[in-house]
């Protein structure tokens, strides 16, 4: 799995979402949509709701600490609101 792009599509206070564009291990591209909340300092829920390809529920969930870890540094960077912000570069 190679993380091509991860863009931010809508945010509001705790709440972001947008889209992952990867390579699989098949070299076949796709589409993920995610969610990301931040439910307290100490929760963090990622969530995919739809991708472009017939397995993209398989593909996440197989991928899911991989995707969402990207997902949190790209948040990370993108506001700067994560507790722990000053830890992650």
């Amino acid at each position: 799995m190679n993380i091509q792009a991860i863009n931010v599509e809508r945010s509001d206070k705790n709440i972001y979402c947008g889209t992952l564009n990867y390579i699989d291990e098949d070299k076949l591209e796709g589409n993920l949509l995610w969610t990301f909340e931040i439910i307290n300092p100490s929760k963090i829920v990622v969530g995919f709701v739809q991708g472009d390809t017939a397995d993209w529920l398989e593909t996440a969930q197989k991928h899911a600490n991989f995707l969402s870890d990207n997902i949190i540094l790209k948040i990370t960077k993108y506001k700067n609101t994560l507790p722990l912000h000053q830890h992650i570069n």
